[in-house]
């Protein structure tokens, strides 16, 4: 019947894995300060009350991005007594380490190409925006394009004009035999 509940709602320790308190802790604060890096989205915090049997809750530890969250934690005594402990975290921007392209698409002949978006691998936020390539265009020979083989009857040469070389070259050859000695055979 003598006995006393006990109204010590203070905290023996407090810890963060992910980075330090500011000021260091001491049981007699209430608040604290921290800053974390973009890529910690949620705090591992150890709690422990002072008193056996006070009851430590702690609120949720998720971070917002780029941005700052208030995390709570109560520490409430044996007889009720209730303490609000604050860390008031600042999680960092993204600093755009880890990126790849996405959509990029060759040139062809006919259609245009494209460079391709910059997205960030960690906040997956497009940080860049492609530009278009122009198409290459053909480039034919006789007619047929090196690039894709597509044939353009209208820059196939007229026979006409193949057949004139194909002549000459006949007919330097036939005359090239008619000047050629002819060579005795004997018998």
């Amino acid at each position: 019947d003598n006995y006393v509940s006990s109204d010590d709602n203070t905290l023996k320790d407090l810890t963060v894995q992910e980075g330090v308190l500011t000021p260091d802790f001491d049981s007699e604060v209430t608040e604290y300060e921290m800053e974390v890096p973009y890529e910690v989205e949620n705090l591992t915090i150890d709690a422990i009350a002072n008193a056996e049997k006070a009851t430590v809750e702690i609120s949720d530890t998720a971070l917002t991005a780029g941005g700052t969250t208030v995390i709570t934690i109560t520490v409430t005594a044996e007889n009720g007594d209730v303490k609000v402990y604050t860390i008031t975290v600042t999680r960092n921007e993204c600093t755009h380490e880890h990126t790849e392209v996405r959509g990029a698409e060759e040139a062809d002949c006919t259609e245009d190409g494209y460079s391709g978006d910059t997205w960030c691998l960690d906040c997956q936020t497009m940080i860049a925006e492609g530009e278009v390539i122009p198409a290459n265009g053909h480039s034919s020979v006789d007619g047929v394009c090196q690039n894709c083989g597509e044939v353009d009857p209208d820059d196939i040469p007229d026979t006409d004009d193949r057949i004139f070389p194909v002549l000459l070259v006949a007919m330097f050859g036939v005359m090239g035999l008619m000047v050629l000695p002819l060579k005795k055979k004997e018998f």
